[in-house]
């Protein structure tokens, strides 16, 4: 339900949206605290979604990602600054 609750999360109002992303971020499942990580990473909070990961008690939301990040380059854990890449429009 709640998982369902944050698809729908751009409906609500910003503070609205706010306290449904900190409920998924705690929620006792760690497929709803996953989904609520891929919203803050979507809304620009990469490194925070990383971080709160790095700490979870479950091994799969520990070994979660942001979309579109899979080289080590890239990864918001392992290094802090971001590689330009071809497809992103930084080597141009």
């Amino acid at each position: 339900m709640v998982n369902g609750m944050l698809d729908s999360i751009a409906a609500l109002d910003p503070g609205e949206a706010a306290a449904l992303l900190d409920l998924g971020r705690v929620w006792p499942l760690g497929s709803v605290r996953r989904h609520a990580l891929e919203i803050l990473a979507a809304q620009g909070d990469v490194h925070e979604a990383a971080r709160l990961a790095a700490s979870d008690p479950d091994a799969k939301v520990r070994h979660w990602r942001p979309r579109g990040r899979t080289s080590p380059a890239t990864d918001p854990v392992k290094d802090e600054g971001l590689q330009d890449s071809l497809f992103d429009g930084g080597l141009g």
